[in-house]
């Protein structure tokens, strides 16, 4: 599949998706059809190896697919965003392991839970895992799952030994139902629980203080260099992609309802028919044109450096790239903003789509990496020949 393909795949599935995000709404997941649908449209292979029978297609062509996912529902965007871009985190995994979890079919599908939260203890060949793991988005309708976990310090109360992520087949943990929220409903991102669970150490790499894999062995192919960037950068533009396809759903949906909602108020017109609501209008789609298009030269810039470098990003460039998604995703929210407040009260309805896109953006904006201010200090730091005190 080529990249025009894909993005043409990913839109005809828009009228699909928003038919059913209803659905995945109340029952606060994906179903297993959509998730069908969706994988059988080949989004969740869009940065897969060839080697392991994906496309292969890097970063400009996911984040435009996943625009569209995600313009026909906000909770399909992110699970496929935060699924399909995690098979390049399994390109850093040995090979042996990477050959394991593709298998014979190359159905990889597995949320990657960044945040350490449990605890791997070495044993021979490998780590016991126990502990439980939130925000753990498709994990109902994904076949394996990505942890991060602390390996124990000497001393009880000391700092950690080191840091690893592995990754687990589904049957090895089981879900505790807390995902009880106001939005992103459908991402079903519920709890994961491990308890003695045993991984080798062909699925387990360990992690640096920047959160990138130390020592890992990534896929060398003179056509594979996309598998040894760094992660981080694709990390921002999986949820600059969910947020700029749902502030598009919103302006789209806000035109059409707009050509349709009269007052009962002189002059008795449409909502259309509002200067003031034109302007709003344009100025929102105008904010999220401009997004898309500062999302899309973030993720070419990736892809070049994917080709022609060795050195991919140091800290000053990739926090450059975190401080342009986080200002995108600042620009769409406000857009949206602002538009809404003039959709009328109905638009609060259970049910209302804008209303559901409207809260699925604040709660996309309340994510770890979206924190501008810290991203900000971090690069302000670096400008001034200060080293940053957090990894983002």
């Amino acid at each position: 599949m080529e990249a025009v393909e894909a993005i043409d795949r990913a839109r005809a599935l828009v009228p699909l998706l928003r038919e059913r995000a209803s659905e995945a709404d109340s029952q606060r997941r994906m179903s297993d059809d959509t998730m069908r649908t969706l994988t059988d449209s080949g989004m969740f292979r869009l940065v897969q190896p060839r080697r392991f029978g994906g496309h292969q297609l890097g970063a400009e062509t996911f984040v435009e697919s996943m625009v569209e996912i995600s313009r026909g529902d906000g909770s399909a965007g992110w699970i496929t965003s935060l699924t399909a871009a995690h098979n390049k985190w399994a390109g850093f995994f040995p090979i042996e392991g990477q050959e394991e979890m593709y298998g014979d079919d190359g159905d990889l599908r597995f949320p990657l839970v960044v945040a350490p939260q449990g605890q791997a203890t070495p044993i021979d060949g490998g780590y016991d895992l126990s502990g439980t793991w939130d925000y753990v988005s498709g994990c109902d309708v994904c076949n394996w799952l990505g942890i991060t976990a602390v390996i124990p310090g000497a001393a009880k109360d000391g700092p950690p030994a080191g840091v690893i992520s592995a990754v687990i087949r589904a049957s090895e943990y089981h879900i505790e139902d807390n995902w009880h929220v106001e939005a992103m409903r459908g991402t079903g991102s519920k709890r994961a629980v491990i308890d003695g669970v045993y991984v080798p150490s062909r699925r387990a790499i360990r992690l640096g203080s920047d959160g990138e894999p130390v020592g890992s062995a990534p896929l060398g192919g003179p056509d594979e260099g996309f598998f040894r960037a760094p992660m981080l950068p694709l990390f921002i533009c999986e949820l600059g992609a969910v947020a700029v396809g749902v502030g598009r759903a919103f302006v789209e949906l806000f035109a059409e309802r707009a050509r349709g909602k009269t007052s009962p108020f002189p002059p008795y017109g449409t909502l259309s028919d509002s200067e003031s609501v034109q302007a709003r209008l344009g100025r929102a789609a105008g904010t999220v044109d401009r997004a898309h298009r500062v999302l899309v030269g973030v993720a070419r810039d990736y892809d070049a450096a994917a080709r022609t470098s060795t050195c991919f990003y140091d800290e000053t460039e990739t926090r450059r790239a975190l401080i342009a998604v986080q200002g995108l995703v600042l620009d769409v929210c406000s857009a949206v903003e602002a538009l809404g407040t003039v959709a009328g009260s109905s638009v609060v309805r259970e049910g209302e789509p804008l209303m559901r896109a409207w809260r699925d953006l604040v709660a996309i904006r309340t994510h770890y990496l979206l924190d501008s201010d810290r991203t900000a200090l971090n690069l302000g730091r670096l400008l001034v020949g200060l080293n940053p005190i957090s990894r983002n």
